[in-house]
């Protein structure tokens, strides 16, 4: 699978797992610590660390794992 089909997978999977979340279908306790495999290019894992959330991201793709690590430098003391 090409790079660019990843990305593409990734964004429908966000949309709906955004979706989820806004409806009130995900929900982590406070202080929960989240894992999240496939975390592509860390789109899923910089909303929790907007919301708070210490979260790890999981990926096979190298180059994704590096465009995740520039989106969350944000978050960096507690997303990775």
């Amino acid at each position: 699978m090409t790079q660019t089909r990843y990305a593409a997978g990734a964004d429908v999977c966000l949309g709906f797992w955004k979706q989820a979340w806004e409806d009130g279908w995900i929900h982590f306790p406070p202080n929960a610590r989240v894992l999240e495999l496939g975390c592509g290019p860390g789109r899923g894992l910089a909303r929790l660390g907007e919301a708070g959330y210490v979260a790890l991201g999981v990926d096979v793709s190298p180059t994704l794992l590096e465009v995740a690590r520039r989106t969350l430098e944000p978050w960096r003391d507690r997303v990775r």
